[in-house]
């Protein structure tokens, strides 16, 4: 015989899953980044549905009529967008040898609150599908080119994220074979951005370009940021209270004071760039 489980039954799961999800978080927040794995499995149990398995905010009757914080803007129109950047921020974070500062590598961080003037409250299906981040792949390695090919450009939803860390790269099965712009992001090979790139007018001519050094962890720092909306969602439908204070001095050791989606558009007709925060 089977027991049927009640609403009871599962809001006693949401907190439990809850608890983990700070944790996981915490666990992120101290550089240890295998945590992105579990992390993105309990964001799918938390809201993916397939058809073989049901969320658990499914489960709770919740998911359909419950808003979800985002802090990010929505860009629902995104044919002319070039490059966007939302949910992290680029960083410097101190490398430490025997207490000392030895040297400081960029990295990519979650915004966290530092984004308020984004936040907003909107339907699942906003939140989980529409783009957050966009990667220009003729960019030449970070070199932003303003035609595009058709098919150059990758576009990344939450969903997208936490598919390829939770279903794709051991968070609850992996694949042998992934997309490779994902992968090269998810390694640090390449990156949404680069530091100490070279002036394009410093080289000579036949000299490979050389983009500089990826900022490391975007997705990782994206899947920080949708776990960090998805606290705020949960406390706010459910009341659930568990403590939760993230800082960026716990991360890199100091405080970012302001982070906007970074988002540069191209009108092939009027060839004018737009660039907004």
């Amino acid at each position: 015989m089977n027991y049927e489980r009640t609403e009871s039954d599962f809001l006693e799961e949401l907190s439990n899953q809850m608890e983990l999800l700070i944790d996981y978080c915490h666990q992120l927040d101290s550089g240890k980044m295998n945590y992105t794995l579990p992390l993105a499995a309990l964001i799918r149990v938390l809201v993916h549905d397939s058809p073989g398995s049901k969320s658990l905010l499914h489960l709770l009757n919740k998911k359909k009529t419950m808003k979800f914080c985002s802090t990010s803007n929505i860009y629902s129109k995104h044919d002319d967008i070039l490059y966007l950047v939302t949910l992290i921020t680029a960083a410097y974070k101190p490398v430490i040898d025997n207490g000392r500062v030895i040297n400081q590598e960029p990295v990519f961080v979650a915004n966290l609150n530092r984004n308020t003037n984004h936040k907003q409250w909107i339907t699942f299906d906003q939140w989980f599908n529409n783009p957050v981040l966009i990667y220009n792949k003729e960019s030449n390695d970070g070199l932003i080119m303003l035609e595009q090919k058709p098919g150059s450009k990758l576009t990344i939803t939450r969903f997208k994220i936490m598919q390829y860390f939770a279903n794709k790269s051991g968070g609850t099965h992996i694949d042998p074979k992934v997309n490779i712009e994902m992968y090269n992001l998810a390694k640090g090979l390449s990156s949404m951005e680069y530091q100490n790139v070279k002036p394009l007018n410093s080289y000579n001519p036949g000299e490979k370009y050389i983009p500089g050094t990826p900022v490391d962890s975007p997705l990782q720092a994206a899947i920080r940021q949708i776990a960090h909306e998805l606290i705020l969602t949960i406390r706010k439908e459910f009341n659930i209270g568990r403590s939760y204070n993230p800082s960026h001095k716990k991360i890199i050791g100091y405080t970012i004071e302001k982070a906007n989606d970074r988002c540069v558009r191209f009108n092939p007709t009027t060839r004018q760039v737009s660039i907004t925060n």
